[in-house]
């Protein structure tokens, strides 16, 4: 016995059939996506580590902070999110920032 054709499944369960089958997959692939904390498996080798105790001793920097920034904007890289992110933290620790007089730095005037 072959596969059934579209045709011949539908004449087999008729379209009312076919459409609660539909619905009750539907409502368990939606309850399983909603749900689906308890039932995911997990990696053997991929453990997520609790959070230590914090330290007394102050953290040290591991490396110096910088001071001079060059940041490239280009088109279709996801550089205006970035871009934002940049202009939102040099709000926040007055920075100062270097733009072009006009809308692009050294394109080639033709």
């Amino acid at each position: 016995m072959g596969p059934l054709s579209p045709a011949r499944t539908l004449r087999l369960w008729g379209p009312r059939s076919l459409g609660v089958a539909l619905g009750v997959f539907m409502t368990i692939g939606f309850a399983l996506q909603l749900l689906g904390g308890p039932f995911q498996r997990r990696l053997p080798g991929l453990q997520l580590r609790q959070p230590s105790a914090p330290s007394l001793r102050p953290a040290l920097p591991s490396c110096p902070p910088r001071q001079r920034l060059v940041f490239l904007k280009t088109h279709k890289s996801g550089s205006s999110s970035v871009l934002s992110l940049l202009h939102r933290y040099g709000d926040q620790h007055g920075l100062r920032f270097a733009l072009p007089a006009r809308y692009q730095f050294g394109y080639p005037k033709l």
